[in-house]
């Protein structure tokens, strides 16, 4: 009897420590639940501030962008660039004064507007003209040329009719504007004219030595070397 009495005390003691610890558990889950849903509600604050934050700083940038000329690079308009691996030089004019050296890799946006084969670019926060030759290949910028003018060539009884002869012929008269309508290279020309006159080189490589700056522009057929701006020699393959 004793035993019987002792065994139910035991189980209604048990019972009532397990359903006190139920409930603190229960209690405990309800409070972590209110936690988590704190910080749900503080997490969607820090998302709108964030997205203000985000929004505030648009405007600053295109502020910045207006003030600098379209340096910001997320509002400057252009076209993007590459410099060549030995780098670029930003001038003031087309072949005119140096304002900066460009390092090699750096980013350009370059603007729809180019004399002798000089482009007007945008450069941390300057604004100036880059050799098309101090960029790496760039389908858009061809593309851009090539609404400008057509490459063509043609002969000297057709040369009148085709309006790239009278525009090579308002800048550089008859006689120069036939020789590069007809493919042609010599001692002296300049990088636009051999641009004018072969195209866009496969290939151009660009140092500096005692006598100045080199570079050498490789086509399919041939190799120009042009030393300070001027083109030197040139082998056929």
């Amino acid at each position: 009897m004793k035993v019987l009495v002792l065994t139910i005390a035991t189980c209604f003691i048990f019972g009532i420590l397990q359903a006190q610890t139920l409930a603190e558990v229960d209690f405990k889950i309800d409070s972590l639940q209110k936690v988590k849903q704190e910080i749900l509600n503080e997490k969607k604050i820090l998302d709108k501030k964030e997205e203000r934050t985000d929004n505030l700083i648009k405007i600053w940038q295109e502020k910045k962008t207006k003030l600098a000329g379209g340096t910001a690079s997320s509002g400057t308009s252009g076209i993007k660039a590459k410099v060549i691996s030995s780098g670029g030089t930003l001038r003031d004019k087309p072949m005119g004064s140096e304002i900066s050296k460009i390092p090699a890799g750096s980013t350009v946006y370059v603007q729809n507007e180019f004399s002798n084969l000089y482009f007007k670019v945008i450069y941390n926060g300057q604004s100036g003209y880059l050799s098309y030759s101090s960029m790496e290949q760039n389908a858009e910028i061809d593309k851009m040329m090539q609404k400008a003018d057509t490459k063509t060539t043609t002969t000297s009884s057709s040369a009148s009719s085709d309006p790239k002869y009278k525009r090579l012929k308002d800048v550089y008269g008859h006689e120069t504007a036939m020789k590069i309508l007809n493919g042609e290279v010599w001692k002296g020309m300049s990088p636009g004219m051999l641009m004018e006159s072969l195209g866009k080189p496969v290939k151009t490589t660009e140092a500096k030595t005692d006598a100045g700056t080199k570079q050498i522009w490789t086509y399919s057929d041939k190799e120009v070397t042009i030393l300070n701006g001027a083109v030197t020699t040139w082998t056929n393959k």
